[in-house]
């Protein structure tokens, strides 16, 4: 397989393109990781205002959901390493 044969298989010419100067700077940069965090941040939001009772004597039992999962991830990670040991 040749180097021309990849290129034009999967359209790797289409990624040559003049990268602005601008694009390099850090300030550049921080715009979109700032986007990304608050979009995290207000998605994460959404769902903890959905389970979450802030009731003093309720809040602890309203955290099940957050303790499922994580159990889920414990089995998941289970099967995984009983799986790579065979």
């Amino acid at each position: 397989m040749n180097n021309s044969w990849l290129t034009e298989r999967f359209a790797l010419g289409a990624l040559d393109y003049p990268i602005p100067q601008r694009a390099n700077r850090l300030d550049f940069m921080l715009g979109a990781l700032t986007l990304v965090a608050l979009t995290l941040l207000g998605a994460t939001g959404i769902v903890l205002t959905q389970y979450y009772n802030s009731a003093p004597l309720e809040a602890h039992g309203s955290i099940h959901l957050r303790k499922q999962i994580f159990a889920g991830f414990e089995e998941l990670g289970g099967r995984v390493k009983r799986m790579v040991r065979v």
